[in-house]
């Protein structure tokens, strides 16, 4: 008896051929899309660099873009999209002692952003050993051709180590305290010009305007001694004058000395 076979219709016996063949029309067509989008020219590299305090900055664009042409060893602007990897060059940035954040990214248009958050430096180290800002994470942050004003600190500053935090009798600890109380009151901007390490940990400091040097102690009780400070001149300097005194000393809880200039 001979056997029988279903009439299979047409399209559903070959349907399968069909789909293969057009997968395969797809991934040529999406690789050769690919290939072109790689091999296509960068438009533009903008460096955007948030500035310090609305106009300082620790590092230029052009500083920016002779790192990363630097780094992949061509200039980027005259490249193209498949030379460049946008993450290992991110962490290039990251690396730089200046930056506190980099976003690279690419826009529709084949424009590479870059994207820079400075770091903040709450002071400038600057002693013998050492010419370099504390941000406000405590990190150290190199002085450039390009400065930011902040209060100075001199005199006996224990030098820089990368873990010092973890030494509670570091005075870098203590210079980090004090500082960033002051970079948290405008009263207190305004005021302080220096700040110098003398004595073993006592702090003294000389205002911006004025002959006289303010004497705060040690860090003991610095929240108390800098509302005192302010306290004081609020009232004493408004009514005798910023130079009636030479001195005022602080180290002495719920007091302020003062001696006259003259």
């Amino acid at each position: 008896m001979a056997r029988k076979y279903r009439d299979i219709p047409f399209i559903t016996r070959y349907q399968w051929v069909f789909h293969l063949i057009a997968l395969g029309v797809v991934g040529v067509v999406l690789s050769l899309a690919i290939q072109m989008y790689k091999n296509s020219p960068i438009t533009n590299v903008d460096v955007n660099i948030k500035p310090i305090d609305g106009t300082r900055y620790l590092i230029s664009k052009t500083e920016v873009e002779e790192m990363i042409n630097k780094k992949v060893g061509y200039d980027v602007s005259r490249g193209t999209i498949k030379r460049l990897d946008l993450m290992d060059l991110e962490y290039l940035l990251d690396g730089d002692e200046r930056i506190a954040n980099a976003e690279l990214y690419m826009d529709k248009n084949l424009a590479v952003h870059i994207d820079i958050e400075q770091k903040q430096p709450l002071v400038r180290i600057l002693t013998d050993g050492g010419n370099y800002y504390l941000d406000t994470q405590g990190s150290y942050v190199p002085v450039t051709g390009h400065t930011v004003r902040v209060p100075v600190v001199t005199g006996e500053v224990d030098a820089y180590i990368p873990n010092y935090e973890a030494d509670a009798n570091h005075n870098l600890n203590a210079i980090l305290k004090l500082s960033s109380l002051i970079a948290k009151d405008e009263f207190l901007q305004s005021l302080v010009e220096q700040i110098d390490i003398v004595d073993g940990n006592k702090f003294v400091i000389a205002p911006k305007m004025g002959r006289n040097k303010i004497k705060l102690g040690d860090i003991s009780n610095i929240e108390d001694k800098l509302y005192r400070l302010k306290i004081f001149y609020s009232k004493a300097i408004s009514k005798y004058g910023i130079d009636k005194f030479s001195e005022l000393d602080l180290q002495y809880d719920g007091k302020v000395f003062s001696k006259d200039e003259s």
